[in-house]
């Protein structure tokens, strides 16, 4: 498949953002500014995210699980989202992407998850925030060269997303290039159907 440079890449993901331009910010996932509140069987943190937020993460040892919410917001929905732990399980940072209200938009979390084999697997699993609701957008494999920038681009399309309303599909870049071709969008084929619909898109 044909590569764009670069610099058209860049154009064409400045060009797509709706409210990008404001900037980023980041938080942690460990250390002081965290609040243990381990379980039996269970470690679970709660740390202080942007614009109000606060994350719950929550590793059982097989199955992990991040929550994403608001202060003074309902706590009893369930996780943002959830998969088979491996590896380091979760980042480091949590990358907030604010509009230009001030206010974040999006969130982008590196994740670890089993493959097939039982092999960690690196994700950016990218979060829509509403007003009040925040769920899970896509998200794109870690090891592609592009990630992050492919990441940002995912983060600006969940700033349309209305969390309240059932997606009408989850991306999952792995192998293709996540760029605009033709102003329209190609869905190639369905996998990982028995954990969640996953589309993955090429351009």
């Amino acid at each position: 498949m044909r590569k764009l440079p670069l610099a058209v890449s860049a154009l064409l993901l400045s060009a797509i953002g709706v409210q990008a331009g404001a900037g980023q910010r980041y938080t942690t996932t460990q250390g002081p500014a965290c609040r243990d509140v381990s379980r039996k069987h269970m470690t679970l943190r709660v740390c202080p995210g942007a614009g109000g937020y606060e994350v719950t993460l929550a590793d059982e040892g097989n199955v992990a699980a991040v929550t994403f919410t608001r202060a003074g917001h309902d706590r009893t929905n369930g996780p943002t989202a959830a998969w088979r732990a491996a590896g380091d399980v979760f980042g480091k940072l949590i990358e907030w992407r604010i509009g230009r209200d001030g206010r974040p938009y999006a969130a982008i979390l590196r994740t670890w998850e089993s493959g097939d084999r039982d092999e960690p697997i690196a994700f950016l699993r990218v979060f829509a925030l509403n007003a009040t609701l925040a769920c899970e957008y896509g998200k794109v494999m870690g090891s592609r060269s592009n990630a992050n920038a492919e990441a940002a681009w995912l983060s600006d399309q969940a700033a349309r997303h209305d969390c309240s309303k059932p997606p009408p599909e989850t991306f999952a870049v792995t192998r293709d290039v996540l760029m605009p071709k033709h102003g329209h969008q190609e869905k190639l084929r369905y996998e990982n159907a028995e954990l969640t619909p996953m589309f993955v898109k090429t351009f």
